[in-house]
């Protein structure tokens, strides 16, 4: 009766390791897809800094723009590159994560 119960114990918690693995995986699948989506309008958001900055360095050399305007434009754009790195390098952490505990 003891042996059975040791049976049935570890069947229960063998199983309980099973949906909670898969529940892991699951969401891990979820927050990598979110974070891809977020690189990617990271991506454009620095395609359009880009192009402001690209503006803003003609309308300098026009004498349209102050100096301190376009440094602050350079300023936001490398604050952009700087939160796209931490971005891509969360996906990375978050794909290892899923690889680790889908092994």
């Amino acid at each position: 009766m003891q042996n059975r119960l040791k049976l049935d114990n570890l069947d229960q918690y063998r199983k309980y390791n099973e949906v909670q693995t898969r529940n892991n995986l699951e969401s891990l699948q979820q927050q990598i897809a979110g974070q891809r989506e977020y690189v990617s309008k990271m991506e454009g958001q620095l395609q359009g800094q880009q192009q402001l900055l690209e503006l803003f360095k003609g309308k300098l050399v026009q004498g349209q723009v102050s100096i301190i305007d376009y440094l602050n434009v350079i300023q936001n754009y490398k604050l952009l590159v700087f939160a796209k790195l931490q971005a891509r390098t969360n996906l990375w952490l978050l794909m290892n994560q899923y690889n680790y505990t889908n092994w």
